[in-house]
């Protein structure tokens, strides 16, 4: 997220709405999962990350919380960074510490190709009726035959 932010609203590229967009709402549609997810309303989980924009940081394995070793954006310099997030009513991350209870989560039933895939069987249609077949004859000219 922070590579979006630094690059698109710290760049007058984006505002900071699109920002939110970009790294919540629009990925919640994706996945299927809004308005459970990706926005502020009675009824959705309300998970909210707060942001400082204008702390800089280096992106390390060793500082992120994932079960693995690695990282693919290990070294790179980035502006803005998450210092708290709640998530349904409760602080699970402050002061670079996780505070999650186990059993926590909860499982949100998804339906199959969300509303990002709507149009997608139409686009095709309508690309199969612009579709022309080429008449020519069959080639009859000569044909490479390796050496056995």
């Amino acid at each position: 997220m922070s590579i979006v932010w630094h690059k698109g609203v710290h760049n007058g590229l984006i505002n900071p709405q699109q920002f939110v967009a970009c790294t919540s709402t629009n990925a919640a549609k994706l996945f299927g999962c809004y308005p459970q997810k990706g926005r502020i309303q009675v009824g959705s989980d309300a998970d909210i990350c707060l942001w400082d924009a204008d702390v800089s940081r280096t992106i390390s394995a060793k500082e992120h919380f994932h079960a693995c070793d690695f990282n693919i954006f290990e070294g790179m310099e980035v502006t803005g960074n998450c210092f708290a997030t709640v998530s349904r009513g409760n602080v699970v991350f402050e002061n670079n510490t996780l505070n999650v209870v186990n059993g926590a989560g909860r499982f949100i039933a998804r339906k199959p190709f969300g509303p990002c895939f709507n149009g997608i069987k139409e686009r095709d249609l309508a690309r199969q009726r612009e579709e022309v077949a080429v008449d020519r004859k069959p080639y009859d000219g000569p044909v490479f035959k390796p050496a056995a």
